[in-house]
């Protein structure tokens, strides 16, 4: 997982993440709190949100190439609030799914998908 650290709360972190997002007309499929669920549940826990986001017109055509690669997609990334009371901004790299999943023809996809978490990674951090 690749992680860098945000100067910003949980939740502005993740509100900047989704503005990035929607400057990019990139879809937002789904924002989840995971410490409101469990407060939802009567449990504690830190601030952690979890966004996921794609641009159908990317992932199909990984899909087309590999259909099991769908469990993997859309793209996410996790923002929480760790022991020493810093927001993080984590993310798995798209890379890696190359070899999983047998991606040969739409290897350069995952590559630009990388670079995008990278930018968005740094850009809602700082």
């Amino acid at each position: 997982m690749q992680i860098t650290t945000s100067k910003y709360s949980v939740s502005e972190t993740a509100k900047r993440l989704i503005d990035a997002l929607n400057k990019r007309n990139i879809k937002v499929f789904a924002h989840i709190s995971h410490s409101q669920a469990a407060r939802d549940a009567d449990l504690e826990m830190r601030d952690e949100e979890l966004i996921i986001f794609g641009d159908p017109k990317t992932g199909t055509n990984l899909m087309l190439e590999q259909p099991k690669i769908g469990i993997a997609l859309p793209l996410k990334m996790l923002m929480w609030l760790d022991a020493e009371k810093k927001t993080q901004v984590g993310y798995e790299l798209s890379q890696q799914l190359a070899s999983q999943y047998q991606i040969k023809q739409n290897i350069g996809i995952l590559g630009k998908m990388d670079t995008l978490l990278a930018t968005l990674a740094t850009e809602i951090s700082q």
